[in-house]
């Protein structure tokens, strides 16, 4: 996330499931969403990726 004046532009990398597609639809979908958190949200770019860095916790490892 950057701050750009008085609103953030994000880019949000993402690691579509197996088996499931990263359609353009769901991605839109995603970036409507992010808006949709603040109104400080101004600009959402969602890039599917093959990997996530190993620097990125895998949600599915999370212990509560």
């Amino acid at each position: 996330m950057r701050d750009q004046g008085h609103v953030f532009h994000v880019e949000a990398f993402v690691q579509p499931r197996a088996g499931e597609e990263g359609t353009l639809d769901r991605l839109e979908d995603a970036a409507e969403a992010h808006k949709a958190l603040d109104w400080k949200i101004n600009d959402v770019v969602v890039m599917p990726v093959r990997e996530l860095p190993e620097t990125i916790a895998d949600p599915a490892e999370a212990s509560d």
